[in-house]
């Protein structure tokens, strides 16, 4: 105990290996049957190996008989005597299971931010005398609290067997990162083996039957001689819904709702899986196919334009596929957690109680509206909770797993710089080759720069480095997409003989095409290194316009063909705002709190605005 008086309490930490070895040893007992189950306290999920013994078991069957026999300190100083500085706080529930706690915890890790430490009650306190270091002290000075105002995350575990937030020290440590300005986050990301299974389903499995089909195709013989006709139009037909697939989601950004916009997403989903099938059905009797045209530039196309539609649809799909996961992922731990009112909340020690409420009395809308924000977004931050208070939709905002995303931007950004690089080699001089260097140096730079910029950005707030990796995937999806599309389309009219055959091979691409590959990208790559810089909110206010004044449009010209009474739009009205305040107090069906101040001001200043646009149409 002499070590446990000597090492201060925000040291009282282990690694994050640390922690798997220990999951490790207690699932080999658990295996073996070594750390039972409580017939005082039934864990239904005991003998689930995604779930485990709960951590009241595992500290009476393994965490006290081994630090009692070490001499009494606690499992963290038995890993480090001299103690670890604090990076991540553990806040959760000992009511989950350990290896429950361990899956979501590798799920939440912040990466990319250099953190290796985290503090975990059951292995950061001396559990065979607890009580010595929480009786008679004030919240505020609890080895809790010490250890949470010097990390600089909080990891929130929910779980499926309880609320975290119907025990009110996990309540206190939602009120003291948010009073500390900690950074709170919830593991949304999915698992990887969901991610892996969904990727087989969408991407992997499509390319794979394609394959074998369009090698079968290829081998028996067309008695009609349309075969080429047959895979050009079907390839120009791929070209034409790829770029509507990318447009349409465009326009939802800007125009829908945000519940359509998550059922457009999984439509989308399945489309560009059938267009992953679809291009690697006919790629085998496409390369078959001799070139149209003796140019380099036209033998280039010929063989690139197979690679660069299944790299756009596929990488369209994965991301896709990761919005709609993410998106369950995190109403699913937010349902876990199941907040309503802090009058819910309690301790198993009164005296803790009492103090406890003492400590967050007049502070009690702080910390419904932090919870409500963690909930909504996946993470607490400041810049979180404002931009929930101005009424902009943060819903997953918070939590993502930036470096998938980024890896899939710079990926796009590479082969936008590549198919420059095809035009440079095309067209070997000429007035346009300075333009095409800079814009082929820029796509590199952007490639190499884009970690870089998320790293940075992340320092800042990890909702700003979501925001930069979404516009830039944006950019590089239009920056690749436009300019090859048409490139594509151009090609294929030529060869199906819609358009007239040019009289001689090009050397080099179109005028219109050169515009793109060396104005355009440029352009782009500069405008999302801006929006990255300026962050969020500003597009968010243009969205939020953008969408306004569609709505007053649609209005109008409902008004004006006599197709909708003020009362249907009234109630329309009504409607779109219990939807949005619903959608804003995080599920009201689970029967959470009355809104806060904020969210009651807000609700108003919508109805205001409302009101004022049925005055002005009236």
């Amino acid at each position: 105990m002499e070590l446990q008086l000597r090492v201060p309490p925000e040291r009282w930490c282990i690694t994050l290996s640390d922690f798997y070895q220990f999951v490790s040893v207690v699932r080999t007992l658990w295996k073996h049957g070594r750390v039972p189950e409580d017939p005082a306290r039934p864990n239904p999920f005991h003998s689930d190996p995604t779930h485990g013994p709960d951590l009241y078991q595992v500290n009476v069957y393994y965490v006290k008989p081994v630090t009692r026999d070490a001499g009494g300190m606690s499992y963290a100083l038995i890993k480090h005597p001299e103690g670890l500085p604090c990076q991540v706080f553990i806040s959760h529930a000992w009511a989950e299971g350990l290896f429950e706690l361990a899956a979501l915890v590798s799920q939440g890790w912040p990466r990319g931010r250099h953190l290796h430490n985290l503090y975990l009650c059951l292995l950061a306190n001396p559990q065979n005398d607890v009580g010595h270091w929480l009786d008679n002290l004030m919240p505020l000075e609890t080895p809790f609290a010490k250890a949470l105002q010097l990390a600089s995350h909080v990891l929130v575990i929910p779980n499926k067997s309880i609320s975290i937030y119907t025990r009110l020290w996990c309540v206190y440590e939602a009120y003291l990162g948010a009073q500390c300005g900690k950074i709170c986050i919830m593991p949304t990301k999915p698992p990887a083996w969901l991610r892996l299974k969904y990727a087989v389903q969408i991407v992997y499995l499509p390319c794979l039957v394609g394959s074998v089909l369009g090698g079968l195709w290829q081998l028996f013989p067309d008695e009609t001689s349309d075969r080429e006709q047959h895979v050009d139009l079907t390839m120009f037909l791929v070209v034409v819904l790829t770029g509507l697939g990318f447009a349409m989601l465009g326009l939802a950004m800007c125009l829908c709702s945000k519940d359509c916009r998550h059922r457009l997403r999984s439509r989308l989903r399945l489309l560009h899986s059938l267009l992953v099938l679809t291009i690697a059905l006919v790629t085998i009797p496409w390369f078959c196919l001799p070139p149209m045209g003796s140019s380099s530039w036209d033998h280039f196309l010929h063989y690139f334009i197979p690679f660069a539609l299944l790299i756009m649809n596929a990488c369209r799909a994965l991301q896709l596929n990761e919005c709609v996961l993410e998106n369950l992922e995190l109403s699913q731990h937010a349902n876990y957690l199941r907040f309503q009112t802090l009058d819910d909340a309690s301790c198993s020690n009164p005296v803790d109680e009492e103090r406890i409420r003492q400590s967050i009395l007049g502070h009690e809308a702080d910390v419904d509206t932090a919870i409500r924000v963690l909930m909504k977004a996946g993470a607490y931050t400041e810049d979180l909770r404002l931009a929930h208070e101005a009424g902009y939709d943060i819903t997953g905002k918070g939590n993502t797993d930036i470096i998938a995303k980024m890896e899939m931007a710079a990926l796009l950004w590479f082969v936008s710089a590549i198919d420059t690089f095809a035009a440079i080699d095309a067209c070997d001089r000429g007035p346009w080759m300075p333009a095409l260097f800079f814009a082929a140096a820029i796509s590199v730079l952007t490639t190499i720069g884009l970690p870089l910029l998320v790293w940075y950005l992340m320092r800042r707030g990890q909702h700003k480095a979501v925001f930069a990796v979404n516009v830039c995937t944006t950019s590089a999806a239009l920056g690749l997409g436009i300019p090859l599309l048409l490139q594509i389309s151009n090609h294929l009219l030529h060869a199906m003989c819609f358009l007239e055959r040019p009289r001689m091979n090009r050397p080099c691409p179109s005028l219109f095409s050169m515009l793109m590959l060396a104005v355009l990208r440029p352009c782009l790559a500069f405008g999302a290194l801006i929006c990255a810089f300026c962050g969020p909110e500003p597009v968010e206010r243009l969205q939020s316009h953008v969408r306004t004044m569609s709505n007053l449009g649609s209005f109008t010209g409902r008004m004006g063909t006599g197709g909708l009474s003020c009362t249907s739009f009234t109630s329309t009205s009504c409607s779109s705002l219990a939807s949005d305040s619903s959608d804003e107090e995080g599920h009201d069906e689970e029967g959470r709190s009355e809104p806060s101040g904020s969210d009651r001001d807000l609700r108003s200043q919508k109805s205001d605005f409302y009101g004022s646009v049925q005055e002005e149409s009236l």
